[in-house]
């Protein structure tokens, strides 16, 4: 069996797996279908600090895969010194966590190429005829201004790059540019008449695609960044393109998504297209995309696609406190669940949770499921923070940007665009150490706090859970018995506090996960 049909098998596999379970047979049933929300424990991923590539804001771009039993997200950030470049993570699980942001894997062009300032929205896959390589398409900027309509200098145009695997080393094809973005432009498609080419949602080949190269753009794109989700096929990898069809566009019709989209990936599973699409809402007189919200489309054929009757299934509301909007949906199919990444644009301002502000943009997470029993399980604190607690040391819990640390807040209920039925589920907390063999037991305490979006975390904790336990082969793990906060506050934060005698060592290496059971 070769690469490509390895790739695929488990795609399948998985898909089918989930459709057996997650209600939606065809897009009839799908329509039907009520989905339930939580968001996950975001952020997921960020700019790591001033000084790195990808310093002030990070992009989803490219989705979530799996391969060899690991996952992998793609995104691009930005710094001031430089455009756009291409990052890759990886993680054990889709929930993550998630490795934080290192080294590009795809950077700008030489000066002078056609994408020396920006490289962006890199969607991979393996080689459908050459087992040992992998494709990558993105798009590239900035070229020169008179090779774009109405003269704009950011016409975003299309590239191929190749590498033995996921991470590279890529290698940008010599034929490049692959697809201009003035080919893209069509004025009765945008608001002003003006255009900025192209950007890459998503791109499959199969027995779904008739064994043809389809790409799924978001173009032309539109003065607010947004524009309508459209169809581009080939033959070859490095083309010719060729224009099929617009498959999702409502623009300027007074709906949710009136202001159009911004690049969402289509997801093949099921026997179905699904698109989890994030728009916004306002077109002409003055388009705009500052607030994002998550919407469901679904397809037999990859063309015509029908929106779910209760969109959007995620509003802003629903989603973490101080998000502004959720750009870039990316769809993963996984287990009855329905993962949804995406482009978290926080408001900015300094609050007493983030006392230096946030970033312009991180990486985020939404869950979509149907009712009925089920166990959902997050990070909260992971070995990324690097965190050790001295005695009677609590664990830091706010937007911390200068030491990676961030706290996610846990909405304690979920809740449904479809239905005024609220699921309210226990939350169960885990907590793992590292110790001192023989150093005696290790006592902690699980602190629960809630959360209000004017005055941040309460001083005093809604519960306090304690765990204890032997040091064994050097390390401590304990779980609290599940607890329902719903009724208590909407919102919560959760801490760890090593509260064992001073005389022992530190707790090192502190983890600390939630798992909410939903009966």
């Amino acid at each position: 069996m070769n690469l490509l049909s390895t790739f695929s098998v488990l795609v399948c596999c998985m898909a089918t797996a989930a459709s057996n379970v997650f209600p939606c047979g065809n897009v009839k049933d799908c329509m039907n279908t009520t989905l339930y929300h939580l968001p996950g424990p975001n952020p997921i991923l960020a700019p790591r600090n001033v000084d790195d590539w990808q310093a002030t804001e990070c992009e989803v771009a490219g989705g979530v895969f799996k391969y060899k039993e690991t996952y992998y997200i793609i995104y691009h950030c930005l710094c001031a010194a430089t455009g756009y470049q291409v990052g890759i993570s990886t993680a054990s699980s889709p929930m993550g966590p998630w490795t934080p942001p290192s080294q590009p894997i795809l950077a700008l062009g030489k000066d002078g190429a056609w994408d020396n300032a920006v490289v962006a929205s890199m969607n991979m896959m393996p080689h459908p005829s050459k087992p040992s390589e992998w494709l990558g398409w993105y798009e590239g900027g900035y070229i020169e201004a008179d090779q774009c309509p109405d003269g704009n200098d950011e016409c975003w145009t299309l590239g191929l790059a190749s590498a033995p695997g996921p991470e590279g080393p890529w290698t940008k094809y010599p034929g490049n540019p692959i697809l201009k973005g003035i080919k893209v432009c069509d004025k009765n498609r945008s608001f002003t008449g003006s255009c900025s080419g192209l950007y890459v949602a998503a791109v499959m080949h199969g027995e779904h695609t008739n064994h043809e190269y389809w790409m799924y753009v978001e173009a032309p794109i539109n003065v607010n960044d947004e524009g309508p989700m459209a169809l581009w096929t080939s033959k070859n990898p490095e083309g010719p393109w060729l224009f099929k069809a617009y498959v999702l566009d409502n623009g300027d019709k007074g709906g949710w998504d009136s202001g159009r989209y911004s690049e969402s990936r289509v997801e093949y599973h099921g026997g179905l297209f699904h698109m989890f699409m994030t728009a916004s809402g306002v077109g002409n007189p003055n388009p705009n995309k500052l607030v994002e919200q998550i919407g469901w489309a679904v397809s037999e054929d990859g063309i015509h696609f029908t929106e779910h009757p209760s969109n959007p299934l995620v509003p802003r509301e629903f989603t973490t406190p101080h998000t502004i909007a959720m750009s870039e949906g990316h769809v993963w199919f996984e287990d009855s669940l329905v993962y949804v990444f995406h482009t978290l644009r926080w408001d900015d301002d300094a609050d007493s949770f983030a006392k230096t502000g946030r970033n312009a943009e991180d990486l985020g997470v939404e869950l979509l499921f149907p009712a009925g029993p089920r166990n959902l399980s997050m990070p909260l604190i992971s070995l990324n923070w690097g965190l050790s607690l001295n005695s009677y040391q609590e664990s830091p819990c706010a937007y911390g940007w200068e030491t990676y640390r961030y706290c996610p807040i846990l909405k304690t209920f979920a809740e449904s665009s479809a239905s005024s039925e609220v699921l309210r589920p226990a939350m169960r907390f885990k907590v793992q150490t590292d110790c001192q063999a023989g150093d005696g037991n290790v006592e902690v305490v699980v602190g629960v706090y809630s959360y209000n979006n004017a005055t941040g975390v309460a001083k005093a904790p809604l519960s306090s859970m304690q765990l204890q336990g032997s040091c064994k082969e050097g390390s401590f793990k304990g779980e609290t018995t599940p607890i329902d906060f719903s009724d208590s506050s909407d919102w919560v934060v959760a801490t760890v506090t090593n509260t064992r005698n001073g005389e022992y060592g530190p707790l090192t290496s502190v983890q600390l996960d939630v798992t909410y059971e939903l009966r």
